[in-house]
């Protein structure tokens, strides 16, 4: 939500780019992320102290995931300008992996008050979750909420609720997460209400499952996986409506790749990542009230299997081994799927292993998950 395009503002268009301004402009009304940053590129060679041009083409590049490229455009701005694009550089920082260098250029902003010193801390705050320092992203969070209630709500409460808790748990204080959010975790908790984020109520469970209210924490699940199926529901209800309300295609024209005809539409993966980590984090519940050989055990290994199945990418012809998208539940799954197994079906799970938890997927993952993943790999 902090990456909105600006239009550039009126004093702008009395210069002689006003057509380049007039086609930037209708590329941001339309959302056509390739054109706009284009255009901007563009119009920054000629204009090369314009900060709004190169926010117009930071943002853009950012919306098109071309990451590296958006780094780039940015290094080459003047001081002034890259000054004024502190949260874009550290975001594209941040989204490369390169973790400290992102906070370094959060370190050295000058973040004195308004919504951008907002937007900075909780990018930060992420930053230092996916660093690993889960204890101090905690204590920023909190600290967030706490302004956020002060300042009526500029940010989303929900999200930085939810963000908390998963702090709070990766650093193996659940419980304690509960505890100081309790009052405002309990305004997102409302079972009656669908409508909420389902994330507050899945990061809830896993702070549970961290402080050992194993109970609690599967009511917590049940939660968010009906939250999550209303939501998807909803999603293709209004999908449908605008299919709907478009206008009938030439005739003559034959489905698009990968659409199955008039009502199918294109094929759906038979689990969607956010419901995939609730069914891991269900595995891990069983784990937890199981012994090994039981039938909650026997449970738990199936949960696992059926996660790392519905998200693995098809194996490529020429190789044996498997191949996975780059999901970090996935390895979450296959590392709990050797752990069920223990000494049984062991060159299998080491191949799920393997094959899941890989120099890409350890970039979405905790300290601790890759750990643990790191330590059964060598164990296996």
């Amino acid at each position: 939500s902090q990456h909105s395009l600006v239009e550039p503002s009126k004093s702008v268009w009395k210069m002689a780019h006003s057509s380049s301004f007039a086609g930037l402009r209708e590329a941001i009304h339309n959302e056509e992320y390739e054109k706009c940053a284009e255009i901007a590129a563009d119009l920054s060679k000629e204009l090369p102290d314009d900060p709004e041009v190169a926010k117009c083409e930071a943002v853009a590049l950012i919306h098109l995931g071309k990451y590296a490229a958006c780094l780039a455009a940015l290094e080459a701005k003047q001081r002034p300008v890259a000054e004024a694009l502190v949260f874009e550089k550290a975001y594209a920082l941040y989204q490369l992996n390169r973790l400290a260098d992102a906070l370094k250029v959060i370190a050295g902003a000058d973040r004195a008050g308004g919504a951008d010193s907002h937007a900075l801390r909780t990018l930060e705050a992420q930053i230092l979750h996916r660093h690993g320092r889960c204890g101090e992203a905690a204590e920023l969070y909190t600290s967030l909420i706490e302004e956020n209630e002060a300042a009526n709500g500029q940010l989303d409460e929900a999200e930085l609720v939810s963000n908390a808790l998963a702090s709070y748990t990766l650093s193996g204080r659940g419980a304690e997460g509960l505890v100081r959010l309790e009052t405002r975790a309990a305004d997102f908790l409302e079972e009656e209400d669908l409508d909420e984020n389902h994330e507050v109520a899945y990061n809830a469970a896993c702070a549970c499952l961290d402080g050992g209210s194993l109970a609690r924490a599967v009511a917590l699940l049940d939660l968010a996986d009906a939250r999550l199926e209303h939501a998807t529901s909803k999603a293709e209800v209004q999908e449908e409506a605008e299919a709907e309300a478009a206008p009938l295609a030439a005739a003559g024209s034959g489905p698009s790749p990968g659409a199955k005809g008039a009502k199918g539409g294109a094929s759906k993966p038979p689990l969607s990542e956010e419901a995939a980590a609730i069914l891991a984090q269900r595995a891990y519940a069983l784990l937890r009230q199981s012994v090994p050989g039981s039938s909650g055990a026997a449970q738990a290994m199936l949960l696992c299997l059926k996660v790392i199945k519905a998200l693995a990418a098809p194996p490529l012809a020429a190789q044996e081994q498997l191949v996975f998208e780059d999901h970090a539940v996935v390895a979450v799954a296959a590392n709990n799927l050797a752990v069920v197994r223990r000494d049984r079906e062991v060159f299998d799970s080491h191949k799920r292993l393997k094959a899941a938890a890989t120099e890409a997927t350890e970039g979405k993952m905790s300290a601790s998950q890759v750990a643990a993943t790191r330590l059964n790999k060598c164990l296996l």
